[in-house]
């Protein structure tokens, strides 16, 4: 979604990242390039806090993954999973 682009934008180029602009704008415009951009419907879910509902809801519109290291942030679904889940799911190869 255009919300989580922005966020990505936004985290990226923080100084504390020191991450160099030009390669903080690579990985934008591949995000641009492949990415799906869509606009997600809002969900009902009780979300502890409401900056990551756009990641739930997007994840859940899209039928994609949801993968993240805080599994506490969001519902319980079968669609948000660890990277560690997400590397040993045998499905995803």
């Amino acid at each position: 979604s255009a919300e989580i682009l922005a966020e990505y934008e936004d985290v990226l180029y923080r100084p504390r990242l020191n991450l160099p602009a030009a390669d903080v704008g690579i990985v934008l415009n591949i995000i641009l390039q492949y990415g799906k951009m869509m606009q997600p419907t809002v969900s009902v879910n009780a979300m502890p806090d409401e900056d990551d509902r756009v990641f739930f809801d997007t994840a859940k519109c899209a039928e994609a993954y949801l993968v993240t290291g805080n599994i506490k942030h969001f519902p319980n679904e079968p669609f948000v999973i660890t990277p560690a889940e997400f590397l040993n799911a045998e499905h995803i190869y």
